[in-house]
């Protein structure tokens, strides 16, 4: 993970952390799906996000299995092999093919909304964006005063047998 150097790249961390909102709404998406063909994998639903604007185009697949942790779907024991050379998925790739559990298959769908982290979700003014890069410029210079005096404390203590002054040792 990328160090924080800034205000800004703390906001920008914050709005992209969570995938709660996304994988809300591909479930619904996904279920939709099922109503009309009977099964669906994660390729489908990776789709089918995309086609509704609502995948991001730096996010990795990582998160689509989470859609289908839940108790709306169950596995049907079958896979569904695919490659994808544009995300470097090669030939042999395998997904499990999901159908909608039967206890919820009669249920009502009721649309979540989009993902909100989309859009910007926290916003600071210019002051307070410049009062927190002066704080981290002022931070990092205490630790570098704190660094240095570590570094006074830790130096080898003269080999010789000669006494030192308190004076001399504390300009080791």
């Amino acid at each position: 993970m990328d160090a924080i150097q800034t205000a800004g790249d703390a906001i920008r961390i914050f709005n992209n952390g969570s995938r709660k909102g996304l994988i809300e709404y591909a479930r619904y998406l996904a279920r939709q799906y099922l109503r009309v063909h009977g099964t669906i994998h994660s390729r489908i639903v990776r789709k089918l996000c995309s086609d509704a604007g609502v995948l991001p185009d730096n996010i990795d697949d990582r998160w689509l299995g989470a859609v289908f942790h839940s108790k709306l779907f169950v596995y049907t024991g079958k896979d569904f092999q695919y490659e994808d050379r544009a995300r470097n998925c090669h030939v042999g790739r395998t997904t499990k093919i999901w159908t909608e559990h039967p206890a919820v298959a009669q249920e009502v769908l009721f649309c979540p909304p989009k993902p909100s982290y989309l859009a910007p979700t926290v916003t600071i003014d210019d002051r307070k964006l410049a009062e927190a890069e002066a704080e981290i410029v002022r931070l990092k210079e205490e630790n570098a005063r704190l660094m240095a005096l570590l570094d006074a404390a830790t130096a080898p203590i003269p080999a010789s047998n000669e006494p030192v002054s308190a004076g001399a040792f504390l300009a080791l």
